[in-house]
């Protein structure tokens, strides 16, 4: 039963991604999660510090001095997500002109 209700809902989700709103909000919703973190690595790199979340509601603040590892670690992992994210937009902004011109 659980299967099937699962089952359903990921084809409902389906649905909403293959509509054309559905593909307007999740291309906008990709884009702007890849500027989010385009500015957490421009903020990170300009003052050569990085925020990274830890477990919970803990923040911490690397330094590029005094904590190089994992400094350039988190900034790594925020800059794939950046590239990722906008490519993931990019990429259902086209899809969705190409699909409203046909």
């Amino acid at each position: 039963m659980d299967f099937l209700r699962s089952h359903q809902i990921y084809i409902h989700l389906l649905g909403i991604i293959q509509s054309h709103q559905g593909q307007t909000m999740f291309a906008t919703f990709f884009l702007v999660i890849g500027a989010l973190f385009f500015w957490m690595v421009f903020k990170g790199f300009s003052e050569q510090e990085i925020k990274g979340r830890g477990w919970g509601f803990n923040v911490r603040i690397y330094r590029r001095d005094s904590e190089p590892v994992m400094y350039w670690v988190t900034f790594s992992s925020y800059l794939v997500c950046a590239v990722w994210s906008t490519v993931f937009g990019i990429l259902m902004a086209l899809k969705m002109l190409s699909n409203h011109g046909a």
